[in-house]
């Protein structure tokens, strides 16, 4: 027979441990924290060692080194900074392995204070926050109800139709994080301009006012007008109570032009009553014969 070969096949299986840096750790979980306890999977038949590949005060451990072989070692940082972290195992005869975990340490709100104004037709809230991230979300009881997009020291209106004591329930961050302390959290608006319902009862007879009398007051504009035979000589001169006169000259029974007067200044409230105008005319005649005599022909108010 001719000869025969053998062939022999030995299954080989090669186990080699792929690193997992674990979940990242970025949520409202790491609310208020600085230090994480990392879950990198265990380094079976290999080296594992954890580095900061991005984030700046970070360290490892209670030794805070710059880099661990615990593969569930602690990590410290600082709050409000984010950090990437590597995962590395090296096998021998194997190609290195990593893997990359994100971790954020988050703030809180440290603390909320609620304070309020009573003024009339003014009452108002008002959240004086410390720390966390800005805009807020509050929840006050009482009718105010959620507010969102809040910014610390922003007031807020309210109107109560009596005494009131609101109570500030709850803060919470745009990261989510909700305030540790939250003192004094309640307070009082005490409504001195409440508004009802009632019914107004008005006397329809007029109620006599105060009587107050203004003038004389003297014109501040003279002027020469129309309507008869005899002009006025220098009618400015009538916007004073002197012995420079206004003159006209006539003969016989001659009537002069009017003599318009205005500006005289009066200041009328717009509620006021007129119950009377006096004119007082300072008049004068001179002639060269046996009668003299002088009268107002017409004096109109304009």
């Amino acid at each position: 027979m001719p000869g025969t070969d053998c062939v022999f096949v030995y299954p080989f299986v090669v186990n080699v441990n792929v690193a997992n840096a674990g979940p990242d750790q970025t949520g409202v979980a790491t609310c208020g924290l600085t230090t994480v306890t990392l879950a990198g999977n265990a380094p079976t038949g290999s080296t594992g060692t954890w580095t900061i590949i991005s984030g700046t005060g970070g360290n490892f451990g209670t030794g805070h080194t710059s880099t661990s072989n615990v593969y569930n070692s602690t990590f410290n940082g600082v709050a409000g900074s984010t950090y990437v972290l590597r995962w590395t195992l090296v096998t021998a005869g194997c190609a290195d392995t990593t893997d990359d975990v994100t971790v954020t340490f988050q703030t809180a709100p440290s603390l909320a204070v609620l304070s309020g104004t009573t003024a009339i037709c003014n009452n108002k809230l008002n959240v004086a926050i410390t720390g966390g991230v800005s805009p807020y979300t509050l929840n006050i009881d009482n009718g105010v109800g959620t507010i969102s997009g809040y910014v610390s020291g922003t007031d807020i209106a309210i109107t109560p139709s009596s005494t009131t004591t609101y109570t500030l329930t709850s803060v919470t961050g745009a990261n989510g994080c909700v305030a540790a302390s939250i003192t004094p959290n309640t307070k009082q608006i005490v409504v001195t301009n409440a508004l009802g319902t009632g019914t107004i009862t008005a006397n329809t007879a007029p109620t006599t006012g105060p009587t107050t009398t203004v003038g004389p007051n003297l014109p501040t504009t003279a002027a020469d007008g129309t309507g008869g035979a005899t002009l006025w000589a220098t009618p400015a001169n009538v916007k004073a109570v002197d012995a420079v006169y206004t003159t006209f000259s006539a003969k016989n029974s001659t009537t002069s032009n009017y003599l318009n007067t205005s500006g005289y200044g009066f200041a009328i409230p717009s509620n006021a009553t007129i119950t009377g105008i006096s004119v007082e005319v300072y008049r004068k005649a001179s002639s060269n014969g046996s009668s003299k005599w002088i009268k107002d022909a017409n004096v109109e108010l304009t």
